[in-house]
């Protein structure tokens, strides 16, 4: 029986020793270095951490929207990009992230993923939840513009032959 008692102390013992007792600034900070140093699916992994672990905590937000970052930015990974700008807007409706992330997840299912209804979906939310808000002109654009190609949206003609004639000249 003593043995068995000695192997369960030692076992719990080192259970908790091993334990992760990080705070979720000390896992943001460790991201941050797993970053610089291009380690993006380990960064992406601990981002999972914080709002698991520390729900109520303000880095809960901000850890989903730099997974967003990372999934978009350097992975290139545009369709895990958007669901989590989208689980910003849908989990954090009142985050200073939401609005920017309703219309992130809206045009990256739009211009990089090709879902154009999940992004005529998620436009639609931004209207209704942030009509005043300074990007409703741009989620207009999209939608008036959803599925056209760039050479073929009226606004942006001029733009798309200035860059042209530019490519011409050099």
């Amino acid at each position: 029986m003593k043995k068995v008692f000695a192997l369960v102390f030692v076992t719990l013992l080192l259970l908790t020793s091993c334990a992760d007792n990080r705070t979720a600034d000390e896992i943001f900070s460790d991201v941050k270095k797993m970053v610089n140093e291009k380690e993006y699916g380990k960064a992406v992994d601990e981002l999972k951490l914080i709002p698991e672990r520390f729900t109520e905590d303000s880095l809960a937000v901000e850890s989903i929207y730099k997974t967003a970052e990372i999934y978009m930015q350097n992975i290139h990974d545009f369709e895990k990009a958007a669901q989590n700008y989208s689980k910003i807007a849908n989990n954090y409706p009142s985050s200073e992230y939401s609005p920017k992330s309703r219309f992130m997840a809206g045009f990256l299912f739009a211009n990089k993923v090709n879902n154009l209804e999940k992004a005529k979906e998620e436009y639609g939310k931004f209207l209704q939840e942030y009509p005043n808000q300074e990007l409703k002109q741009s989620v207009e654009f999209e939608l008036r513009n959803l599925g056209v190609p760039i050479e073929k949206i009226d606004e942006l003609k001029d733009i798309v032959g200035q860059k042209d004639s530019i490519k011409v000249t050099k």
